[in-house]
């Protein structure tokens, strides 16, 4: 194993600062050891050896798990740094891997954020993911179909919320969707997902506007715009839930969408054309 063999060589170094370094690792003891390793790149006789620079990678990957997310950004930067000091390039494979390895953790954190709820540290996560990608790893990747994916789950984990938060922030969780839907929209227009999202995202806004107005303790003046609101939000989501039956018109989920835009929009060509075909659906 390549680390075993960069590691094996620190045995030489006896008592100085890398030397004192690889023992505390050996010994699990990460926090000795970043604290040697420290003292290490800054030394004459370390700075420029890409080994050393290795190591405090290593040490301090390890010390994420205990120490914070921090430690990973540090050892990010201890490999970019043995790769410059690499001059001969002698470790230019190893150090793409330990970096492409590490750069991966961005990426399940961004999973295990959407699975915690946690939604904005997801995206946040998944953009540093990608960034490293050109930045750090140098490489050229094409995201496209990992972004209409993410995108797609990220829109869904937001409209989900709707249920979770108090009225007042309802719109703010609805647009979060919108916004994330439409990512995948600008890569996939056809994507029925998507489509889906942000239409019922729209006719929600729409219905729930209507169901939390009290007509008895407002004036004509505000049950008039309410209403003004409401049918705005059930046009803008008109195109987008006609967009997704073109997709897939065999989705009942759909089909009760725009029977209920249709309904609101007092469309009654178009709302007992879904009505019926809604009906028939639940036969």
């Amino acid at each position: 194993m390549f680390l075993s063999l960069i590691l094996i060589g620190f045995s030489s170094y006896g008592q100085n600062y890398t030397g004192k370094a690889y023992g505390f690792y050996q010994e699990k003891n990460y926090d000795s050891a970043a604290v040697y390793i420290d003292k290490a790149v800054k030394s004459d006789f370390d700075k420029q050896n890409s080994k050393t620079w290795q190591l405090r990678g290593v040490i301090y990957r390890n010390l994420e798990a205990s120490n914070g997310i921090s430690n990973r950004e540090i050892a990010i930067e201890s490999f970019v740094k043995a790769r410059e000091v690499d001059s001969t390039h002698q470790y230019a494979k190893e150090i793409a891997n330990y970096l492409y390895n590490i750069n991966v953790r961005y990426y399940n954190d961004a999973v295990g954020y959407l699975q915690q709820g946690e939604l904005e540290k997801s995206e946040a996560s998944y953009l540093v993911y990608k960034g490293n990608y050109k930045s750090i790893l140098n490489l050229e990747h094409d995201f496209k179909d990992q972004d209409i994916e993410f995108y797609s789950v990220l829109g869904g984990a937001w409209f989900k919320k709707n249920t979770q938060v108090d009225a007042n922030e309802k719109s703010k969780v609805y647009q979060n969707a919108i916004n994330a839907f439409q990512k995948t929209l600008d890569l996939d227009s056809l994507n029925y997902s998507a489509n889906y999202g942000i239409g019922i995202s729209y006719y929600n806004q729409g219905a729930d506007l209507i169901t939390n107005m009290n007509p008895f303790e407002s004036d004509l003046e505000e049950i008039d715009r309410v209403q003004n609101l409401s049918i705005e939000m059930f046009k803008k989501g008109e195109p987008y839930l006609k967009r997704a039956f073109t997709i897939n018109p065999n989705e009942k989920e759909v089909v009760e969408g725009l029977t209920g835009i249709y309904y609101s929009l007092n469309e009654d060509d178009e709302y007992n054309y879904f009505k019926n075909l809604l009906e028939k659906m639940e036969e």
